[in-house]
């Protein structure tokens, strides 16, 4: 298991320098790092740059429940 990165700061703001996010394996891949040790509830972290109006939104909570919520 590698370090997971903190991508929220103690303001609940996207940390500067956070890596931003590009394919749904690396989502998968996060929240499979954070289950092995031993969290257990999270959100799913939307790719990059992440919705921007609500039919963005609408489209990053299909592919959240189609393509990352499975791989669980």
């Amino acid at each position: 298991m590698h370090a997971v990165p903190t991508l929220i700061g103690p303001d609940h703001r996207l940390q500067d320098g956070a890596p931003a996010l590009s394919s749904t394996q690396q989502v998968v891949e996060l929240i499979a790092d954070l289950d092995r040790a031993g969290v257990t509830w999270t959100n799913i972290p939307p790719l990059a740059p992440g919705p921007r109006s609500l039919a963005g939104y609408l489209e990053y909570l299909e592919w959240a429940a189609t393509e990352v919520m499975p791989a669980f």
